[in-house]
Order: structure tokens, then sequence, then C-alpha cells
């Protein structure tokens, strides 16, 4: 990477990806959508044979594709900005990303260094995803813009600790990356699962727009950012949380409620699969293969949203989203400890 330039502030990260703001209007941005037609698929990825099965919730049809093998995971995005989520997988093992665009193109690219987690997002704004990796044992994160056809890179984590008692030793800080701010660029950001409620939180570096501190979380609880409400308050519009064993969902001025099973489900974040301009809670059981989905309004209330349930995967599948290969690569399970 000989045009590596390192920035360790947030100005300059912004100014190396050649990012400007030019408005304050806010922008859902919608994640896995592999059809383009403004809304998030449901898709899983088998890592045994490299296959992708999408679930298209405009036609209600199943699109499976072979694409991976090894040790790779999936990290799909819009690499080619034509509004359509792209085949791409990483293998950790050798920093190489595999890409089938939806325009046909197919190829690979070496970016990143043996034990980076992939954490690809649009950081300037051009509605195209944009290759990146986070380093786990220094906290930096690195991206590659395509428009701008050069490498910022910048700190903002660090490795956390590691709980003898607990079982795998999972990481407990994770990377997040996510627009929280909703002004159309994704931003840097950490979570750290604390000992306890009280210093458990986010670390958020809003991309040209200052940073922040955000105490939501707990000690068995995993990150799962998505825009799930109207903003209120003080609290970033993503800022979300699942509690493993009691499957419960958190999220600011918001009553919790429960979704899945013990040992058997983990959260796939940032999901709008009805297209209503707010991300769904969503659950995928490793066990069995079904989702559910809470479909929201924006409101506080959950008690009355429609709930979907899709069986559509098995114990061999993964959800093809990037917080889940983060999750896998943090070592965390449906029983993590």
């Amino acid at each position: 990477m000989n045009t590596r330039i390192i920035f360790t502030t947030l100005c300059a990260w912004a100014v190396g990806l050649g990012i400007s703001w030019t408005s304050a209007t806010e922008v859902h941005k919608i994640y896995n959508d592999f059809d383009g037609d403004g809304r998030s698929d449901p898709a899983i990825y088998y890592p045994v044979s490299g296959t992708w099965a999408i679930f298209q919730t405009t036609t209600y049809t199943v699109r499976t594709e072979q694409w991976g093998f090894g040790e790779c995971l999936p990290t799909p995005g819009d690499f080619d900005g034509d509004a359509k989520a792209d085949l791409v997988v990483f293998d950790p093992t050798t920093a190489n990303w595999y890409g089938r665009l939806s325009g046909g193109v197919e190829g690979m690219v070496h970016f990143g260094e043996p034990g980076m987690w992939p954490v690809p997002a649009d950081y300037d704004g051009d509605r195209t995803t944009d290759l990146a990796f986070y380093d786990p044992e220094t906290g930096v994160w690195t991206a590659f813009s395509s428009r701008h056809q050069m490498n910022a890179s910048a700190k903002w984590g660090y490795l956390g600790d590691f709980r003898s008692w607990e079982d795998p030793q999972t990481y407990t800080v994770l990377p997040m990356p996510f627009d929280y701010n909703q002004d159309g660029v994704d931003d840097l950001a950490v979570y750290y699962r604390g000992f306890s409620m009280s210093d458990s939180g986010w670390t958020i570096l809003y991309i040209g727009a200052g940073d922040g501190y955000f105490n939501w979380g707990s000690s068995g609880s995993l990150p799962a950012p998505g825009n799930y409400q109207v903003k209120m308050a003080e609290a970033p519009r993503g800022v979300c949380v699942y509690k493993i064993s009691t499957a419960e969902w958190s999220i600011p001025y918001r009553s919790a409620f429960y979704m899945g099973v013990y040992k058997e489900t983990l959260p796939v974040p940032a999901g709008d699969y009805d297209g209503n301009g707010f991300d769904d809670n969503a659950v995928y059981n490793y066990v069995t293969g079904l989702w559910t989905i809470v479909l929201n309004a924006g409101g506080a209330n959950v008690l009355d949203r429609i709930v979907v349930t899709l069986p559509f995967g098995g114990p061999d599948a993964v959800p093809a989203n990037i917080y889940s290969t983060i999750y896998s690569l943090a070592r965390y399970s449906p029983d993590p400890w």
C-alpha cells in the first residue's frame, strides 16, 4: 500500500478521502439491496460451497449463485455504484477480496494483511462502497476510495480485553461502520462490551462532523446498528444492542422487546426489508435457518409491529451481511460463553 496516508484526526480522514458536505438533509441508506428495488434482501452464504442465496423481497423469488471458497466470508456492498449490492467475499487468511459485480465484472484485489477484519462501507459519500479493513490489534481503519483512487487510515479503536473466564475469549471491542447521523456518509464506530451497563458503549467518529461517545450496552450484548426509529433526543440514530442470553433488543427511548432463541439466534443489523425508510429488526436462527423480522414504522411502540418469519437457510449457512462477518471474526456465536 505505497499510497497509504496515516491520519490521526477526523478532519484529516475527511480531507484524505476528498469528502465535502453540501447539505444537512438526512439520507436513509439501504444496505444489502441486491436487485436495486430500494429494499434490503435477506441473504445467506454457505462457506463450504461458496454459494449465495438471496431472497428478493419484491418478487418473492430466490436467486442463487456460487461465489466464494475456502476461508472466505461474505462482505456484500455496492462496489460499482449501480444501487445493487455485489457478491464480494473476503479471505482473512490472505486479505484477498473476490468480487462478482452486478454488472458481470469479476476480479480479485489484495487489500490489507492476514488477520485484518473487513469493514467495507461508503466513507466518502459517493454512494459506492469502499474497500476497507480494520486491524483488531491496533484499532486502525484503512479505506480505499475508488472515486479518488487513494487510501486513508485513521486510528479509531483498540484491542480491548480478553476475559479468562469466557470460552471462547471473544473480542470486546468491535468495529461497527454505519451512517449514524444519516448524512449519506458511513461513519467509523467501535463498540466496547464492558463489564456492565455502566461501562459498555459506542465511540463514534462522524466523518466530517465531529465525534462522540454514547453509553449503551451491557456485558452480554452485541452491537446491532440500524436506523430503527425517528431521531429522539441526543442518542445517535444507529445505536442498538442485542443481548444474546435473553434475545432482547434494546434501543434508546424505545421499549425493549424479545426476538429469537438463546443458543440459536443472532441479530442481522441494518436491513430495510419493506423499503419504508426505517431499518427492521431481524434475527437469524443458525440452527433452523429461520429469519424473524419485525417491520418498523419509526415509532417507539413495538407491540403492534408486523412480524415476518422466513424459513431461509440452515445450520451450514450464515447471513450474508457485513456485521455477521464481523461477529464471526470476533469469535461470537449464538452460544458464545
